[in-house]
């Protein structure tokens, strides 16, 4: 890196430590892009030779059920005060959706604090993420806390072994799992079993970010619950309880909470903008009919099927292969203009709390 990128790089870090707050240890909670021996990086925007808007970018692979998706992920933007309202912040979304498809990424993924802002530049809701509240009164039908206590560094190898079990994730080494983990505000409980075996885990917080919020997991759902259930245990009096975050894709938990009557809301992974149509072509073909043809064009993709042919635009590509909720509706109607069935989309991409950026 030469002297006037890491000037440049410096600049940036501090306008988004200024902006989300200087008492905010930022590199401890995001060390995958504020710590250069990870694959993030700040990309910044400048006016003038001064850093007027900033951004951290993190390119992820993730898992779904086995196949690799590279997506990039875009956090904590920032634009100075003095220059705000100026197009900064798109034109910044652009150099870092730029960034990110040189590194591989067919999309661009963030959680929006303004949302509508987003939309203008092209973002529409993905995915499907759901989280119960757990309220203290339900202790007492979680399994009991047997084998649970606090986690320790040396048990974080065992804790990623747990991660990595999960079908639906980010792809993480264990170096990375185990900076993340090291982060400020973040409580996390494991459970041993006879033999002193990590059998499951849970993390809550985060920072400033996902306080009261179990936001990752490993391990099968009973030890995950007597987790929870110590943790509820630990907690003031006072405290209403906590949510649990989960995917669609764990059947065992969301039946087991079902069952147990605990109440779920259903939300939406983030907001995703497709940064390579060739890529998402290739996609289409690899989870569609064996009859369907897949053409890039200008703006979008057209899908052709032996019944007919139609011209998806991106945000209705989105839409079809990992909708919010999992909404089938614009599936359901290429199947009937196509003559083809989709009977793998669709697809559920996951990112656990750890992850965001």
């Amino acid at each position: 890196m030469s002297l006037q990128t890491e000037i440049r790089t410096q600049r940036a870090q501090e306008l988004i430590q200024n902006t989300f707050g200087a008492d905010r240890d930022l590199a401890g909670e995001y060390p995958l892009v504020f710590d250069p021996t990870f694959s993030g990086s700040l990309v910044g925007l400048e006016h003038e030779n001064e850093v007027v808007s900033a951004c951290a970018v993190l390119p992820r692979d993730l898992v779904l059920n086995g196949w690799l998706m590279r997506v990039g992920l875009i956090g904590s933007v920032a634009t100075h005060p003095d220059h705000r309202g100026q197009g900064y912040a798109g034109q910044l979304l652009e150099r870092a959706e730029h960034v990110l498809f040189h590194q591989g990424a067919v999309l661009s993924l963030l959680w929006a604090d303004d949302a509508k802002f987003y939309e203008k530049k092209g973002y529409v809701p993905i995915g499907v993420e759901i989280d119960y509240k757990i309220e203290m009164q339900d202790a007492a039908k979680l399994p009991e806390a047997l084998g649970v206590r606090f986690m320790q560094s040396r048990d974080l190898a065992e804790v990623h072994a747990l991660y990595v079990r999960h079908s639906h994730r980010a792809d993480r080494t264990l170096a990375e799992t185990m900076a993340l983990l090291q982060g400020p505000g973040i409580t996390a409980i494991v459970r041993e079993d006879e033999a002193g075996a990590i059998v499951s885990y849970i993390v809550m917080g985060r920072g400033h970010d996902l306080q009261g919020m179990v936001h990752e997991w490993g391990g099968d759902t009973q030890s995950v619950l007597a987790c929870v259930r110590g943790l509820l245990q630990c907690l003031p009096e006072e405290c209403p309880g906590l949510y649990l975050m989960c995917p669609v894709t764990s059947v065992d938990m969301r039946q087991t909470l079902l069952d147990l009557e605990i109440p779920a809301l259903e939300g939406i992974l983030g907001m995703a903008r497709i940064i390579d149509m060739g890529a998402m072509a290739k996609i289409f073909e690899r989870f569609g009919d064996a009859r369907l043809t897949v053409t890039p064009e200008p703006e979008g993709l057209r899908l052709e099927g032996p019944a007919g042919s139609t011209v998806l635009d991106a945000q209705k590509v989105l839409l079809a292969l990992m909708p919010p909720q999992g909404n089938r509706g614009v599936v359901d109607a290429l199947e009937t203009e196509l003559g083809l069935r989709f009977d793998a989309l669709p697809l559920s991409p996951f990112t656990w709390g750890l992850d965001s950026i």
